[in-house]
């Protein structure tokens, strides 16, 4: 199984690298072993306890009160708790816990129990977007073995809330989404498709491996509100190129760019143009903001 630094269980948890090294200390709730840098390590057992304990104490538990208590009781003690928005967070962290599970099938399995639970459109707003969000994998390039045994289940998921919903008749834009790299993950494409679909917009998915002569076809043709894809930094993808064909082909058209990192300036560099962190770009499109 998977062991993480503190860095990785702060991300995971939500709780600060300094106050998991004080529950550490003072309650002995982990036993991180050391890296030959002398770096702490942690362990699958640390990530299952710390979860809950970080989702208690965030609804008012103090930790020396719960500290004690075996990861069975902090389950249950999460069950009888009857708030959504709780039982939601609750799900998502029992995603990431199955992520990294040794048994491939627990995770498929636990989506399937929470489809029972909540309709597809709770499951993909509520708790598979945060897990995406939190793990990282929502567009992240990466080689885990476990996230390549998890993403067929999350992906039919995704495929299955797009395709519960109704196509409009009279939609509000039409958005191109699109991939120039085959190494790429899709699932923040995914998760953009089903985004702007719900709120009637006219989605051609490209996919991955697309390049410029694939793009300039269906500028073309489709005559896009919107052009949409990530890349990671430094990424080769001839951005210029690509606004030269829509500047001749499409002029109304926009090209939104997210990039792998969470900080980003909307840097614009001409009216057809933005770079934007991945909600910003669809707010963007949904709400049809006009050109600066």
């Amino acid at each position: 199984m998977k062991s993480f630094t503190i860095n990785e269980l702060e991300k995971l948890s939500g709780i600060k690298a300094a106050t998991i090294r004080v529950w550490e200390r003072r309650y002995q709730l982990f036993e991180p072993s050391r890296s030959s840098g002398n770096v702490r390590i942690y362990s699958f057992r640390d990530l299952e306890i710390i979860l809950p304990i970080a989702l208690l104490t965030k609804n008012g538990y103090r930790i020396s009160t719960i500290s004690n208590s075996t990861l069975p009781s902090l389950k249950n003690t999460i069950k009888r708790i009857a708030d959504d928005v709780l039982q939601w967070e609750h799900a998502t962290n029992q995603l990431v816990v199955h992520m990294y599970h040794s048994q491939v099938t627990s995770f498929a399995e636990f989506l399937d129990e929470l489809l029972i639970a909540w309709n597809i459109n709770i499951l993909v707003e509520k708790i598979l977007a945060p897990f995406l969000f939190t793990s990282g994998l929502l567009w992240k390039e990466n080689h885990w073995d476990e996230v390549r045994l998890v993403l067929p289940a999350i992906r039919n998921k995704l495929i299955l809330a797009i395709e519960t919903l109704p196509n409009t008749s009279s939609p509000s834009f039409t958005a191109v989404l699109f991939l120039p790299d085959k190494k790429q993950l899709d699932l923040g494409l995914l998760y953009a498709n089903y985004v702007l679909k719900k709120c009637s917009g006219k989605i051609i998915y490209l996919g991955n491996n697309i390049n410029l002569q694939h793009l300039k076809y269906v500028i073309d043709i489709k005559q896009p509100h919107f052009l949409f894809t990530y890349l990671f930094p430094n990424h080769p993808f001839k951005i210029p190129e690509l606004l030269k064909i829509i500047k001749e082909s499409s002029p109304a058209s926009v090209l939104l760019v997210s990039t792998y990192s969470s900080v980003m300036t909307g840097k614009s560099i001409s009216k057809n143009f933005r770079q934007l962190p991945l909600l910003e770009a669809l707010d963007f499109m949904q709400n049809g903001l006009a050109l600066a």
